[in-house]
């Protein structure tokens, strides 16, 4: 059977994190984030990097109250792992495993959405 090129050959999926999309038990909450963002401060390495952790799995909801929490850092390091959470959950997580993506939206409740491309998946070819 002969091959067509206009096949799609990648296919991306994001994990879809708008509000519309999150569990309803899901919502920030302002006292665990608040704990979170203090922690990023420890003195221990494990604590700090369990906080990291722990915010970046939280709603895209959050980015509002962690930009705040932002603004009123000057600890270099706390500043650089709350834009690091941020940016983390503002842009979407691009999968090019399809049986990978279905198993997260599902494990999350989350829908995810597809795109495909023409031809190569490195480019345009």
């Amino acid at each position: 059977m002969r091959s067509h090129g206009w096949l799609p050959s990648l296919i991306c999926v994001c994990l879809l994190t708008c509000g519309c999309a999150r569990a309803a038990d899901s919502k920030v909450d302002a006292q665990k984030l608040k704990t979170w963002v203090s922690e990023l401060a420890s003195q221990d390495f494990d604590v700090r990097e369990r906080a990291e952790l722990s915010l970046t799995g939280l709603d895209v909801d959050a980015v509002e109250q962690l930009n705040k929490a932002l603004a009123a850092q000057t600890d270099e390091e706390v500043v650089a792992r709350l834009k690091r959470v941020i940016f983390r959950l503002s842009h979407p997580r691009w999968l090019r495993e399809l049986n990978a993506a279905k198993a997260k939206a599902q494990k999350t409740g989350r829908p995810i959405l597809i795109f495909s491309t023409i031809g190569e998946s490195d480019g345009f070819a």
